[in-house]
């Protein structure tokens, strides 16, 4: 097949690669007129919706095609969905913080931002066992539970919520003659998808946070003894209320996370609707994203900073607690710094989603462009300010966006590939294999810090169909060596390679906010409950060298040999093994409810790390 490299035209929306602060990400959808979006894409003045700053403040906002001059500064929110109704207008950059009545606030909230929330579990109930502790749940999908006693929560505009008294109705209604709930008949009422699975993410997170004592979990290392922060009760924890925001299957199914932001963002709002004056929040994000530039200044990272300070406004104490992500053996973080090498990126067949790699440039790389070769293609540079797209027979099927910095931020690049299969015999695919990237400018000039490559993840979510293959870079030069003479190298070299694969950096995007001196963002790790306890786990991710923030480790793994924790299902007493940055990270969120945080810090040994601090038994 014969490709060729033609630049990019604007689109509907009018997205060029020259404004500077573009969304690289906005200007590809917009060019190949948003086919990666899904059937809504094609229909006549399609809405997008989008995170924009406004007033200092990171919304999300629904647009109309003529409606978009102002969006200089934007990160496009997949997927495009024209057929939901305009959000009520709500004053810009504010929390309807204390938006829901209550005369029963306990001390503490618990917020949670995940997928699936056993309500109906026995984990879950009051302290009379009689209804359920979640105070409010929101199913943020486009076909959502909750039909009979759900509404349509004000100002949001999607998704249905229900109370904990139209909870509290399901659960009267499962009860068998004996007095016991009929949790699968519950979430048959409910009509709630999520519930009815084996297994929940968000059911492993609850379990984690608000459970009992787990044989086998970190709650539990040994029978019948308790963890340190949990050692003196009764806990706050126990009289805590629950605020469940279920992300959409629309969110699971896209493995790329680039719907991430708008959930996240409206989600923190409508948790601290249920908040009041003087009430200690702590919410739980387990989840994260690779399509941020790694600095901390996108407009999600921005948004979770926003809320903690509106939070304080109104007299909330919000803490914000996020998995550092499990990519610290994978190949998907790398870097340039000179024009006599390359990274080469393998592009995997048979991968029905698109796949993307971010890429920031550091100040002082003026005059370095990128240049790109697919295989079996002709090569191409992509300067500053241009989007060139690779046209095969069937149309665009990779392209290089490289919008000029805006306000001081570094410049950021996007590589985007459409899917290598699908069953479409019209779509365009990517051709699959290695791509060879490379840096363009004048061999004799030095680069002082090195540019840096981030493949989004593209692999399976829990409770998604089994669509994306993770692209990844190559070890073509074994300076990198995951699994090398069947042993794991789990550290970066003494001296940093100066071109290839990296481990530190590999933390995810979300995971990178400047938190100060006083953080109300946490970031977690994992650790070993038993045996190196003061080790990290080897997937755990941890920031780029120079880049380190104050982060926590908790434990995420029972030893080498036994990998994960015990956590428990969608229903009933029911227990599965969970391994991942996820079930660490609300180890932290409980211990900050119960104010035993850290019950004993140390300084983490590990260069990798840096010098977080460490929740040991």
């Amino acid at each position: 097949m014969t490709y060729r490299w033609r630049a990019l035209k604007p689109g509907l929306f009018a997205r060029k690669a020259g404004e500077p602060g573009a969304d690289p990400m906005w200007v590809w959808a917009d060019a190949t007129g948003y086919r990666d979006l899904g059937p809504a894409a094609r229909v006549k003045n399609p809405q997008l919706w989008c995170v924009v700053e406004r007033q200092g403040r990171c919304v999300s906002e629904l647009h109309e095609f003529d409606d978009n001059a102002d969006l200089r500064t934007a990160e496009l929110a997949m997927p495009v969905v024209p057929e939901r109704m305009p959000p009520v207008n709500i004053p810009q950059g504010r929390f309807p913080i204390g938006a829901v009545a209550r005369s029963d606030a306990r001390r503490a909230l618990v917020g949670i931002i995940d997928s699936g929330c056993p309500f109906a579990s026995p984990m879950l109930r009051d302290a009379r066992q009689a209804g359920t502790r979640v105070l409010g749940l929101w199913d943020q999908d486009d076909a959502p539970a909750f039909a009979d006693r759900g509404f349509r929560p004000k100002g949001f505009g999607y998704g249905r919520a229900v109370s904990r008294q139209g909870l509290n109705r399901y659960l009267a209604d499962a009860r068998r003659p004996g007095g016991s709930v009929d949790e699968e008949h519950c979430y048959r009422l409910a009509g709630y998808r999520q519930a009815r699975l084996r297994m929940g993410h968000g059911a492993a997170v609850i379990s984690q946070l608000l459970g009992k004592a787990l044989y086998g979990g970190a709650l539990q290392s040994k029978p019948g003894k308790p963890p340190p922060w949990d050692a003196n009760g009764p806990l706050p924890i126990d009289d805590a209320d629950l605020v469940f925001v279920d992300v959409p299957r629309a969110g699971l199914q896209d493995s790329t996370s680039a719907a991430l932001a708008r959930y996240v963002i409206d989600g923190l709002r409508f948790i601290l609707a249920h908040a009041v004056a003087g009430q200690h929040v702590v919410v739980n994000i387990s989840t994260g994203t690779s399509r941020t530039s790694h600095d901390g200044k996108s407009l999600l990272e921005r948004a979770l900073r926003n809320a903690v300070s509106d939070a304080q406004s109104a007299g909330i104490r919000l803490d914000i607690v996020l998995p550092s992500g499990n990519g610290n053996m994978e190949q998907r973080y790398a870097v340039l710094s000179d024009a006599r090498s390359h990274l080469t990126l393998f592009l995997p067949p048979g991968c029905e989603m698109p796949q993307y790699v971010t890429v920031r440039w550091p100040d002082g790389t003026a005059g370095v462009h990128l240049r790109i070769t697919p295989p079996g293609g002709p090569t191409q540079v992509v300067r500053q300010g241009q989007a060139m797209g690779l046209v095969g027979a069937q149309g665009i099927c990779g392209g290089v966006v490289s919008p000029p910095p805006e306000n001081g931020q570094a410049a950021r690049s996007l590589l985007a590939f459409t899917p290598t299969a699908s069953n479409d015999p019209l779509a365009a695919l990517a051709p699959s294999g290695r791509w060879r990237i490379e840096l363009d400018f004048d061999q004799s000039r030095k680069i002082d810090r090195p540019v840096r490559f981030w493949v989004s993840r593209n692999q399976r979510n829990p409770g998604a169909l089994q669509r994306g293959r993770q692209a990844d870079f190559v070890d073509w030069d074994r300076s990198h060596h995951p699994l090398a003479w069947l042993r794991c190298s789990e550290e970066d070299p003494a001296k940093p390679v100066p071109n290839g694969i990296r481990r530190l950096g590999g933390v995810t995007g979300l995971a990178t906010t400047a938190t100060g001196p006083k953080p109300r963002i946490h970031v977690v790790g994992s650790t070993f409950v038993l045996g190196q306890r003061d080790r990290p786990s080897p997937y755990s991710a941890a920031a780029a060298e120079g880049g380190d923030m104050p982060r926590w480790s908790a434990p995420g793994d029972v030893s080498r040999a036994l990998r994960g924790l015990t956590v428990r299902g969608n229903h009933g007493r029911e227990v599965l093994r969970m391994v991942g940055t996820s079930f660490s990270a609300p180890l932290v969120a409980r211990a900050l409810v119960n104010g035993t945080l850290p019950y004993r810090s140390r300084s983490q040994p590990s260069p990798r790390v840096g010098s977080g601090r460490l929740i040991v038994y």
